[in-house]
């Protein structure tokens, strides 16, 4: 969007064209700092207030996750009539092996 200049605006510019600089002595290096400083200062709170409410909800999280677990295990245990986790250990942790494998190598590359 283009400003449309005004007679008076034209004035004023020829008026001050002849002027010298005002002295600056560092204030606009200083306000920069500073708006930097904040803007750095803000980030850093974000990110500790999101680390911190991460772990608060990890142990609710994780305590969920185990209920789910021992009931999903417990559902698997009447429905099948085994307990297939003590009986095959070695199988079962060769497939998860087998599942995880492709992606942690997809990670590494």
């Amino acid at each position: 969007m283009t400003e449309i200049e005004r007679p008076e605006d034209a004035a004023l510019r020829a008026l001050f064209a002849t002027a010298p600089e005002p002295v600056d002595n560092g204030f606009s290096t200083g306000v920069m700092t500073r708006i930097a400083s904040r803007v750095r200062r803000r980030r850093l709170i974000i990110a500790l207030a999101i680390i911190v409410g991460a772990g608060i909800a990890a142990w609710p999280l994780g305590m969920l996750i185990l209920q789910l677990s021992d009931s999903l295990r417990g559902l698997v245990v009447s429905a099948t009539g085994t307990d297939w986790i003590r009986e095959y250990p070695t199988i079962i942790a060769g497939a998860v092996l087998a599942f995880v494998t492709p992606v942690i190598a997809a990670l590494l590359e």
